[in-house]
């Protein structure tokens, strides 16, 4: 135990206290070293991970290779909180006009180019705001209270050939104007035709009816991913929600993420049971078979009339199914939000629909939201995800497949947020997939067999499905112990994932593959008697 310990001894006391009393709070004692977190402003940040749960490297990685930076003990590593892309909106309470007006980046273009998301200092009146919008030419188009940040928030489009910055600096002039910045645009991460910019991630389209020995899918399955079960193309039938015993001994045998989580014996122990998680996403089929009894409640931030979307659909039934196939945690139920429309082929959504997405989250009792969705930073979103995991709300989200010299995409990159990478069947990252030290750990994302609307069936590659994985995983441990913060929810993933290849500051995959078995079972574990380094756990 000293010897292992003996690297980091020169340390701060403060620093590995940061790391050692979430720890101990969660009723679990390891070394210090076995650690091997940085610590953030607000969170937990990777640089290796517990040597006891090690992996050898796999020969060969999809993507591009990088530089070995090895390392270890603690490291700190600022949040990354992005540069000036959408400024620093501030607090609305204690702005006083002037001093909350975003700056954009030069070419920066995620956004509607003719609406903005405007907050008013505290008593500001209906007649002034509706004298400021006609002084500047304004439509409202919706408004809401925001409980989350104590903050009214409107959203306005503006005509005429003004530019995006020259309306915001007209409003950041006003006494009255808290806050004023675009209304963002974010991309869920699995279009089905892609367009000109970032890879997106590649979902097949779920035929109208599986034919006999096949998926629903418009690709075939590659040679290295077991092939799908004969149980896949059978008629549908009503599914009720299952107890524990009986969702362990269900899923197909192509799944191969249920072997590499070793969700199975993670599932005698917890399944999620009762526990709220919300799906940020786009419309989801509550009708499907596999999902029957698990949608316990609708929100519909946008409006519309979409029809059921395969990419919510695969992300609710990732967490969520119980059926030909199995979710990481079965029993829980799902808040499907409604925030992303399929246009043109590409299901985008904007800031204000995803505020509202988690203000409702918040307000149903909501215990982990997962957000398979990227996009530029917002100050204000940053503020919403601050209030959310204030709240005790755990949040994961999509690294996102912009390939690995992309910037950092958000929320992902958010320091309240868990960013999860994805990986094969081998272990390999995805190639498309972001890279960055935000990144806490990574799950199976290629070739996954996943749910498609009309109890059909297809095949998702990405990192939006390796986050619901995870979201699933968190929901087993707020089972198992309902107290857990996410911060300490964190802290569980990363110190029980599986380290794959070395070790470095800046590891592609975080600091692993995470393990639901030995997440919910780490949860278990006694301290070490007195004799053993009891002691040590004490402090």
């Amino acid at each position: 135990m000293k010897n292992r310990l003996k690297p980091h001894c020169k340390l701060s006391t403060l620093l590995l206290c940061g790391v050692l009393l979430p720890a101990n709070c969660i009723g679990a004692a390891v070394p210090a070293a076995a650690f091997h977190l940085s610590v953030g402003v607000r969170g937990i940040r990777p640089v290796a991970v517990n040597p006891e749960f090690t992996r050898a490297p796999n020969p060969g990685v999809i993507g591009t290779a990088r530089p070995s930076h090895r390392g270890s003990g603690f490291i700190r590593v600022a949040p990354v909180l992005g540069g000036a892309a959408g400024g620093i909106a501030g607090s609305a309470a204690a702005a006083g006009g002037n001093s909350g007006r975003a700056v954009i980046p030069a070419g920066e273009q995620r956004f509607v180019g003719n609406e903005v998301i405007v907050a008013f200092t505290p008593g500001t009146t209906e007649r002034t705001i509706a004298r400021v919008a006609r002084r500047h030419g304004l439509i409202q188009l919706e408004a809401q209270n925001f409980p989350l940040i104590e903050t009214s928030l409107y959203r306005w489009r503006f005509g005429g050939r003004r530019s995006m910055a020259d309306i915001i600096d007209a409003l950041g002039n006003e006494r009255v104007v808290a806050t004023v910045q675009p209304n963002y645009v974010y991309t869920l991460q699995g279009d089905m035709t892609p367009k000109a910019g970032p890879p997106t991630e590649t979902m097949a389209a779920p035929a109208a009816t599986v034919p006999p020995g096949d998926t629903a899918s418009t690709t075939p399955a590659p040679a290295e991913a077991p092939a799908p079960s004969a149980a896949l193309s059978a008629a549908p039938s009503a599914a009720a929600p299952l107890p524990a015993a009986a969702a362990a001994a269900s899923g197909d045998p192509a799944q191969y993420v249920l072997t590499e989580l070793e969700v199975p014996r993670a599932q005698q122990l917890a399944t999620g049971k009762d526990v709220a998680v919300a799906v940020i996403d786009s419309e989801i089929d509550a009708k499907h078979p596999d999902l029957a009894g698990t949608i316990v409640k609708n929100f519909d931030a946008i409006g519309g009339d979409d029809t059921p979307n395969f990419h919510g659909t695969a992300m609710a039934g990732a967490i969520a199914e119980h059926g030909r196939l199995l979710g990481i945690a079965p029993g829980v139920k799902i808040l499907a939000i409604h925030a992303f429309a399929d246009t043109s082929g590409v299901a985008k959504g904007t800031s204000f629909a995803i505020y509202k997405g988690l203000q409702w989250a918040a307000d149903n009792g909501a215990r982990v939201i997962n957000m398979s969705f990227t996009g530029p930073t917002d100050p204000t979103l940053r503020r919403m995800l601050a209030a959310a995991f204030d709240k005790g709300i755990v949040l994961v989200a999509a690294a996102g497949n912009a390939g690995p010299k992309s910037d950092p995409l958000y929320p992902a990159a958010d320091p309240d947020v868990i960013a999860v990478t994805a990986t094969d069947s081998n272990e390999h990252i995805l190639e498309m997939a972001n890279r960055g030290p935000y990144i806490s750990v990574s799950a199976p994302g290629v070739d996954v067999i996943a749910l498609a609307p009309d109890a059909t069936y297809q095949v998702t590659t990405g990192t939006s499905v390796a986050a619901a994985h995870v979201s699933g995983v968190a929901a087993l441990l707020l089972e198992r112990k309902s107290s857990l913060t996410p911060a300490e929810i964190r802290l569980v993933l990363m110190t029980t994932a599986t380290r794959i290849g070395s070790p470095m500051p800046d590891s592609e995959f975080g600091v692993g593959l995470v393990n639901a078995y030995r997440a919910v079972s780490w949860l278990g574990r006694k301290p070490p008697a007195p004799d053993s380094g009891g002691v040590q756990a004490k402090q």
